[in-house]
């Protein structure tokens, strides 16, 4: 299978069998660590917003600019914006349900794009009740038995802009939620700058408390505990890391 032939087929899995919140989109956070500007349209393009420094931003995409620079394309909050536009969705029209989970909405029937050198397809999360259905329906050519049904929408979202890496942490699969708490319990307690930052970056040394653990990666999602004589010890299990502390300190890392 082309990588472009699994994408489309991994997208439509998600629009047809796990549709998400709009929340969920994010792919990350940023957390700031200096202001800067953010653009509306692409890297460095289109109006100019600014964004103040410790501040936590979910962030919803990631592109490269004609330089090779890294840009998180981030959720500008209390910022909303009009957003129109259309494209096809692969659910029938019964299952779309008002009130219920958004639709993905493909930009173009993805199909339609194969072989074209540079040309991609791209998706948008949209509430059902600002889908309007436009009459005309396609089936697909490649993916029975989807059938495509075009649709225009108007809705209204958070502000989103384009922020050079420079301009803070990134850090995958956390949200702006979790990195303004951690912040803010940080703070509050006077660690240290430098402390501060290596935690809010998410990495762990020996020695550390399991207070700073927390902080950096987290709750854990298998935890374990034992007394080995007269040490007590427990061992973190994250998706790709393992800590092990024995009398609440951090021992291993793995």
């Amino acid at each position: 299978m082309s990588s472009m032939r699994r994408r489309i087929a991994t997208a439509l899995l998600v629009a047809l069998v796990l549709p998400v919140s709009v929340q969920a989109e994010g792919i990350g956070a940023l957390f700031t660590l200096r202001a800067g500007p953010a653009y509306a349209d692409a890297p460095a393009r289109g109006t100019r917003h600014s964004v103040s420094a410790q501040r936590a931003l979910d962030v919803v995409d990631v592109a490269r600019d004609g330089e090779g620079r890294i840009w998180y394309r981030v959720v500008l909050p209390r910022a909303q914006q009009t957003v129109r536009g259309e494209g096809w969705v692969s659910l029938e029209p019964h299952a779309i349900k008002q009130g219920g989970a958004p639709v993905t909405v493909f930009t173009r029937i993805p199909e339609a794009l194969q072989g074209r050198d540079g040309d991609d397809f791209s998706t948008v999360e949209v509430p059902p009740q600002a889908l309007r259905l436009q009459g005309t329906s396609r089936d697909s050519e490649a993916f029975t038995p989807v059938r495509w049904h075009q649709v225009r929408y108007t809705m209204q979202r958070e502000r989103r802009a384009w922020l050079r890496e420079d301009a803070g942490i990134f850090r995958p699969a956390k949200d702006a939620a979790f990195l303004t708490r951690v912040h803010q319990e940080m703070t509050g307690e006077n660690v240290e700058r430098p402390k501060r930052m290596r935690l809010l970056s998410g990495v762990v040394h020996v020695g550390d408390a399991p207070r700073e653990v927390e902080w950096a990666l987290g709750t854990p999602d298998h935890t374990t505990e034992e007394d080995l004589g007269g040490t007590h010890r427990a061992t973190w299990r994250y998706p790709s890391l393992r800590v092990v502390f024995e009398n609440a300190v951090v021992k291993e890392i793995d």
